[in-house]
């Protein structure tokens, strides 16, 4: 049986979420009930609390320990080469920002 994770894909998918952009998870707390979030990231969102009197609570993954673990999965003496991925990583995100992906 193959497996569908391997120690590569997932430090690349804790990078992802660690470093990822929180606006569409907190958006989540001021749409109206029902409404789509198809489209939306909410990958970071743990738990959503929607108050009775209109107050709601998003809580969001723990981006600090998510970096700590990256560091244990890496290894202390990868760490340089860590940055190089994390660096080439958010290059990455900026340039599909860019280009509305």
């Amino acid at each position: 049986m193959k497996r569908r994770y391997d120690r590569k894909k997932i430090i690349q998918e804790l990078a992802r979420l660690a470093f990822s952009d929180p606006t569409d998870a907190v958006a989540l707390a001021f749409l109206p009930e029902g409404s789509d979030i198809s489209g939306m990231n909410v990958s970071m969102v743990t738990e959503l609390k929607v108050g009775e009197k209109g107050g709601n609570q998003v809580k969001l993954l723990d981006r600090v320990e998510l970096i700590r673990l990256l560091v244990e999965l890496v290894g202390r003496d990868d760490v340089q080469c860590a940055e190089s991925f994390f660096l080439a990583l958010g290059a990455a995100g900026a340039d599909a920002e860019r280009e509305g992906l």
